[in-house]
């Protein structure tokens, strides 16, 4: 009887390894499963046990995009103001320089300046702009009333100017020219010239903010 069984071991012992290492290999595989072994993209959430698998998520710099984020779970972040200021805070800036002035609300005027009617005003602030009788042609001057000189920088045609003019008192007239293309800066105001809407070269649309 121990014969047949050491005759059956030994003329079946290549089989028995065999079905050993088949056998044993596949518990090792199943132990051993990195990310090497795993076909970009080719797990699905049914492959993973209630998320369990999933330890950490690196994401892309710059990949997410706002609907990929809940805004309530965000921390210090506050839509409603900037630097803790509120909105307002931002909104009647004005352009005059001095800490104390820069609360003061802003007004938006915008007109037709029409030339060459001479000598109309456009009161923008302490600047006002003064038509001549030539056409697309108007003079920066100072505010009436005023004695210091106002400070301002004109850009024409993308040409910067940088000059002041007394209360009072004009520069010499500049020319708009067909586009209207100039901006003045200075003196608790800005000036926008606009291209015109009107079929005549001899008018201008302006867009002015001046601090009240």
């Amino acid at each position: 009887m121990t014969g047949r069984i050491s005759r059956h071991v030994r003329s079946n012992l290549i089989g028995y390894v065999a079905l050993f290492v088949a056998l044993g290999g596949t518990a090792y595989a199943a132990a051993t499963v990195n990310s090497g072994d795993v076909i970009n993209d080719s797990l699905r959430s049914v492959d993973l046990k209630n998320g369990k698998a999933v330890k950490s998520l690196d994401v892309k710099d710059d990949g997410l995009v706002g609907a990929d984020i809940d805004e309530e779970s965000l921390e210090g972040v506050d839509a409603a103001t900037l630097d803790g200021l509120p909105r307002t805070e931002f909104s009647f800036r004005s352009f005059i320089a001095s800490p104390e002035n820069r609360l003061e609300s802003l007004v938006f005027d915008s007109y037709t300046m029409i030339t060459p009617e001479a000598g109309t005003e456009y009161v923008i602030g302490q600047i006002k702009l003064k038509t001549t009788e030539n056409p697309q042609e108007f003079q920066v001057c100072g505010a009436s009333g005023l004695s210091d000189p106002i400070n301002y920088v004109l850009y024409l045609e993308g040409v910067r100017t940088e000059d002041s003019v007394p209360g009072d008192s004009c520069d010499t007239a500049v020319a708009f020219g067909d586009r209207c293309d100039f901006e003045i800066a200075g003196a608790g105001a800005r000036i926008w010239g606009a291209p015109t809407f009107i079929a005549n070269a001899n008018t201008c649309n302006v867009i002015a903010f001046k601090s009240t």
